[in-house]
């Protein structure tokens, strides 16, 4: 028979971690052969023959789970619930009464945890200001006082909640005394300035100093100030600082003299100049008791002289500046004055036999040395740099240029400590005179066929700017010196002047150079076209020989009548419309120098058929016909070739041999010349 289930209780709650009772099921019916269970127990829990038994490792939230018993008979279910929760936490601390000092960064107290994860934590009451509760952790840096208070700190989880109470207190800082003097030396008669503590810390709430102060003397929260009216040797006095941290103290000493005398100048800076005599004698300015003695220290330079607190002479070494101590002393105490003295070098006068130099670049060396009748220069400068080549040092500017540079002032100064002295010099540097010339100075080209380069040889120094004259043919350009390119006219021969200048002068070179008209042959065979409309002409090429680099370009104006083709120089097609004699002239070009033929043509129109009407009788008609007898033919207008071909042959060979002598001559020209180095 079919089995039948039950569990009871059927909803239980379980911990992680912790063995659970078993949970047995209660059977009746049949035998239960096998068991099943949906959805799967939480890890750590097994079902064993219907039984729920183990560890649970994982929190589960209620769930509902389906229980089978199966056996031959059938199958048997029952529902159950259960619940894995977190073990409760076990929470302490190593110390649970802690006292802190506001503003001073607390030890982080750590909590010592077992048990289950905390999900959550609480503390009652709110932390005071500056300390935090994080993760069971108390830490920061309190800004309040606090006196003894218990909190309470909750950490919570599924499991339930575990609690502990530890105590805060939060201390006043103790404060820190601080005088600028603890050895004060006071004068009897005269006020002294308030020696005012500086406090680090908390604040103090009670003063006190033992022993009491000397007459004329007062203590007040801290501060002492008066005037004492007694003398007193050196004394100490404990000074305490009071608050609820706890008790500060510091210790100083208190001296109380006689008048002591006072000396002072008029100045605590003499400038005087090595070798002239002071303008007039420094001295002393005296108050309190009266000098029983001076002390100068460090001794005075050679020249001066110190008696009774009065300073006079004629200082005979440089010194830069050096502080004397000059002290008065009685047998009350002393003072001092502080006199600082510099003693200058006369200052440089400077001069030079010329202060204009023209150079030039490469050629001339400059040397110039100038002369002081005053005091040595310590140091010398000049302003702007001078040009590359020149040296400028202690007064002299030596060197050979090496570049150029236009007129320009340079200002030189000497100087030493009594100041400085300056003298201008200006300095002019040209280019050396370029000297050009041309390796070969005639030339002898065709036109549109001949390439000149012609480049000039340079000597001396850099021409700035270049010219020529007269102005050269069409297709040769002129660029420093330079004379290139492919005319494109003819030109007698001609000289050309070519000048270099820069600032050292002017140099100039001739060429003489000639242009020759190009030998072509361009012929039509025909140059009289008489045509019919719509009948397809002859094709008309032209008869012509050029080098097979020439690349010619074909051009006719005007344009052909329409139905006739310009190609290349070929005229070919059907004329479309009559017209009469008409001139086209027809340009070759390219790499050439333009060349011009003419060709006529004339286009006749189609005649109309003429139509007669047959006034013959029948018998006529009927009549065999008569003999038919041929005229002799019209001649009729057509357009023929005329291939004389022993007169092309010839022109052709002519052209041969004039182009061939021509491109030995480019070759030449087109070769660039080395441009040599000379010695001068």
């Amino acid at each position: 028979p079919v089995a039948s289930i039950i569990y009871a209780p059927d909803e239980r709650n379980e911990t992680r971690t912790i063995s659970m009772t078993p949970w047995l099921p209660q059977v009746a019916g049949g035998a239960v052969e096998t068991w099943e269970i949906y959805p799967d127990l939480p890890a750590g829990l097994t079902l064993i023959d219907g039984v729920i038994s183990g560890v649970a490792t994982v929190n589960s939230t209620r769930t509902n789970y389906t229980v089978w018993a199966n056996n031959s008979g059938g199958s048997a279910s029952t529902n159950i619930y259960l619940t894995v929760v977190e073990p409760v936490v076990e929470l302490s601390y190593n110390n649970y009464e802690l006292i802190l000092v506001r503003n001073v960064t607390m030890a982080p107290l750590m909590p010592q945890l077992s048990g289950g994860v905390a999900e959550t934590w609480e503390i009652y009451p709110d932390l005071p200001d500056g300390i935090e509760l994080t993760n069971g952790m108390l830490s920061g840096t309190p800004t309040v006082n606090s006196t003894r208070t218990m909190y309470n700190i909750w950490a919570n989880n599924t499991g339930g909640s575990t609690n502990v109470s530890l105590n805060i207190t939060i201390l006043e800082p103790s404060a820190n005394i601080v005088y600028d003097s603890t050895n004060l030396v006071l004068t009897r008669g005269e006020a002294m300035d308030p020696a005012i503590p500086e406090l680090e810390g908390g604040a103090i709430e009670n003063w006190s100093i033992y022993p009491d102060l000397p007459d004329g003397l007062v203590f007040n929260n801290g501060s002492i100030s008066g005037t004492p009216t007694v003398n007193m040797t050196i004394a100490n006095y404990l000074i305490y600082g009071n608050n609820s941290g706890g008790s500060s103290v510091v210790g100083l000493s208190i001296t109380i003299l006689e008048p002591a005398p006072t000396i002072t100048y008029q100045t605590d800076y003499l400038v005087l100049t090595r070798g002239e005599a002071m303008p007039s004698a420094l001295q002393a300015i005296f108050g309190g008791g009266a000098v029983a003695s001076f002390i100068v220290t460090p001794e005075l330079p050679d020249g001066l002289n110190f008696t009774n607190g009065t300073i006079f002479g004629t200082p005979t070494v440089n010194s830069t500046l050096v502080q004397y101590n000059i002290t008065a002393l009685n047998n009350g105490g002393s003072d001092y004055f502080l006199l600082n003295i510099t003693i200058l070098e006369p200052v440089a006068i400077l001069n030079a036999e010329t202060t204009y130099f023209q150079l030039v670049r490469s050629e001339d060396y400059m040397n110039l040395t100038l002369n002081n009748t005053g005091g040595m220069a310590a140091t010398w400068e000049i302003e702007p740099f001078l040009p590359d080549g020149l040296t400028f040092g202690n007064g002299t500017i030596t060197g050979t240029p090496t570049v150029n540079a236009s007129l320009a002032s340079y200002t030189i100064w000497a100087n030493n400590t009594g100041g400085s002295d300056s003298i201008v010099i200006s300095i002019k540097i040209l280019e050396p005179v370029a000297n050009i010339s041309y390796r070969q100075t005639d030339f002898t080209v065709v036109n549109g066929q001949g390439s000149l380069y012609i480049s000039p040889d340079i000597l001396g120094g850099n021409p700035e700017t270049w010219e020529f004259e007269p102005e050269l043919p069409s297709g040769v350009t002129f660029s420093n010196g330079l004379i290139s390119g492919v005319p494109t006219e003819n030109l007698t021969t001609t000289t050309y002047t070519v000048w270099a200048n820069n600032s050292g002068g002017t140099s100039f070179a001739t060429i003489n150079l000639t242009i020759n008209q190009p030998f072509f042959v361009v012929r039509y065979p025909i140059t009289i076209l008489v045509l019919n409309v719509s009948e397809d002409m002859p094709v008309t090429a032209p008869l012509y020989y050029f080098d097979e680099d020439d690349k010619p370009v074909w051009k006719i104006e005007p344009t052909l009548p329409d139905g006739l083709i310009f190609d290349n120089g070929t005229i070919f097609g059907i004329p479309t419309t009559p017209q009469p004699l008409t001139i086209y002239n027809i340009t070759v070009r390219g790499e050439l120098v333009p060349f011009t033929l003419s060709v006529m043509i004339e286009i006749l129109a189609v005649e109309d058929e003429m139509v007669i009407e047959d006034q013959r009788n029948a018998s006529q008609v009927n009549a065999p016909p008569p003999e038919t007898v041929f005229p002799d033919p019209e001649e009729q207008n057509i357009a023929y070739w005329l291939c004389p071909l022993l007169l092309i042959i010839l022109l052709w060979l002519t052209a041969m041999l004039y182009n061939v002598k021509n491109r030995n001559e480019e070759v030449e020209l087109e070769t660039e010349p080395e441009v040599e180095a000379k010695e001068e």
